[in-house]
């Protein structure tokens, strides 16, 4: 427990007093009472240290705090959300907005008006969208099997230890000038950066349910930026992004050049790479690939308010104890483990969003069905959350992925995986084979008013000879696919799972996971060009550098 010269407790106190008046006492004639009100301030902590061509561009150290509020009215069975969430209103006016972000002082009466706003608001929004439901209701098809709005939990109590954000601001300025002035020799690159940033995030939850939680986050990056045009106008860009949980993990200097040294001369490879035409057949997605292939093609599809909402494909709904992936892979979904491989896990965490514990969930076993990502929202046959529920700073909480495991029970060495993907090739009478090595970035639509569809930019993407085995690198294409075909072709897995953190955005905003796979062989993946219009170089070459 905390002991009372821990200035945090203010702040618990402050959401303990306004909640339990607010619950007490809010009401408007005629209008249901809150069944529920949950209070979340998030603290962030954070320093960024920004430079280009040997020189800082920012150096900036920042506190702030924004302010969640849920309001539920009704009842557990049925209340104020809709579509398990999905959408649901935001405060959209300016004078709402002014109440998400809270004061960065510890001032007990600032915090109790904040929060008695905001309140006040969500308890407005929240009656309107009750009556908007029930008037909904005559018109909509009830299901025979009802299924609650809101789970019931038992309320968690757990204070996190105060622990100050650590790091080395002279250092770290020093390196980010010495490792961005070192690309003062690729004059052909048009921009370049380098980066040092951190953050500390401590949440406070109290609710109604009688949960009053603190806990505290942290993570810093080492980032590399550089973006150049090859010969025919095309924009080329890789950034690589390096992810510690704790300060005393981040190496020293010697580390950062070597990762900038291979960011140069991939790009510089890039630049020089030929175009790859339109592609359908086998290809290898290396470990980090092959994270974002899980995450974008299954991982969003098995969270919970996916299952349930009438504006989403459903691409797993019903689908429990049916076969949805090959019998040598499990998936398991885990916030509690804090690193593997001696690499931390960005999607680690002790308690979700709504004050639940994060919990490990088996989704796939053996490639059968066995569960969803749960939130507080219900789904047919699972009543209670798995601690999956996790927004950013004012959207509603969904279910969301933590930290994603990939798990073969048949892993081939990198070799076999080679030479599995030239005999696909010939089977198919394919003129190469393709490995993709990493992915920037990845997104997917599980809309049911739109294509079922993920897709991924990868950056370093090569071809294979089918005789020599020889890998030619090249340029100029994304990979697309739906979801069910692309799963299903997967034909086996390597033996060395590696880590992929990223920063994931969704409807209930930008959160940290990781993804945790091996490398994967699929019998077929679809590659198309990318978007990106050809530009002209700038009309004067940089200045000499002295």
């Amino acid at each position: 427990m905390i002991n009372d010269s821990d200035s945090r407790l203010i702040i618990l106190k402050a959401m303990k007093k306004e909640q339990k008046r607010a619950f007490s006492r809010i009401t408007l004639e005629n209008f249901e009472k809150p069944y529920f009100i949950g209070y979340v301030i998030k603290e962030y902590d954070s320093y960024n240290i920004w430079g280009r061509y040997g020189a800082l561009f920012l150096n900036s150290r920042e506190k702030t705090r924004h302010m969640y509020c849920e309001v539920r009215v009704g009842s557990h069975d049925f209340d104020n959300t809709i579509n398990g969430g999905v959408p649901r209103k935001v405060l959209e006016k300016a004078e709402s907005h002014k109440f998400l972000q809270g004061p960065i002082e510890n001032n007990i009466n600032a915090l109790r008006l904040a929060l008695w706003r905001l309140t006040d608001l969500k308890y407005k929004e929240a009656l309107a969208q009750y009556l908007e439901k029930k008037g909904r209701m005559l018109n909509e098809v009830i299901k025979k099997k009802k299924i609650p709005d809101f789970s019931k939990e038992h309320a968690s109590h757990h204070v996190d230890p105060c622990r100050p954000l650590t790091f080395d601001d002279v250092r770290f300025r020093e390196s980010v000038r010495k490792i961005s002035g070192n690309f003062r020799n690729c004059r052909k690159f048009i921009n370049t950066w380098v980066q040092m940033m951190g953050k500390k995030e401590t949440k406070f939850i109290v609710n109604t349910d009688g949960s009053e939680i603190i806990t505290e986050n942290f993570y810093h990056v080492f980032g590399l930026h550089a973006s150049a045009l090859a010969d025919d106008g095309m924009p080329l860009n890789l950034t690589r992004n390096f992810y510690y949980r704790d300060h005393l993990e981040i190496p020293g200097d010697d580390f950062m050049e070597r990762e900038r040294e291979n960011l140069v001369r991939d790009l510089s490879n890039l630049m020089k790479a030929p175009l790859l035409d339109p592609y359908s057949g086998p290809a290898i997605f290396e470990p980090e690939a092959a994270g974002v292939f899980f995450h974008e093609a299954i991982g969003h599809r098995l969270e919970g308010e996916r299952q349930i909402s009438s504006e989403e494909g459903h691409t797993f709904s019903g689908k429990l104890g049916e076969r949805v992936l090959s019998p040598s892979l499990t998936i398991v979904d885990d916030p509690s483990v804090k690193s593997f491989g001696g690499k931390s896990l960005l999607g680690s965490y002790l308690y979700d969003d709504e004050g639940i514990p994060g919990q490990k969930v088996t989704l796939v076993k053996e490639g059968i069905l066995e569960g969803y990502l749960l939130s507080r929202t219900p789904v047919e046959g699972f009543s209670h959350s798995n601690g999956h529920g996790r927004n950013d700073f004012y959207e509603f909480p969904q279910a969301r992925m933590a930290s994603f495991f990939v798990h073969t029970s048949d892993g081939k060495s990198k070799a076999e995986l080679k030479s599995l993907l030239l005999k696909e090739a010939r089977r198919q009478k394919k003129p190469h084979g393709l490995i993709i090595r990493n992915v920037d970035s990845g997104e997917t639509n599980t809309s049911r008013y739109s294509f079922q569809a993920f897709s991924g930019n990868p950056k370093m993407v090569y071809k294979v000879n089918l005789s020599t085995g020889r890998e030619t690198l090249v340029r100029g294409v994304q990979f697309v696919g739906t979801p069910l075909t692309s799963i299903s072709k997967i034909i086996a897995a390597g033996d060395t799972p590696e880590v992929h953190n990223a920063i994931c955005g969704a409807e209930s905003g930008w959160i940290p996971v990781s993804a945790i796979a091996p490398a994967v062989l699929v019998e077929e993946i679809e590659l198309q060009k990318t978007k990106e219009k050809n530009k002209k170089p700038p009309i004067l070459p940089p200045p000499a550098i002295v």
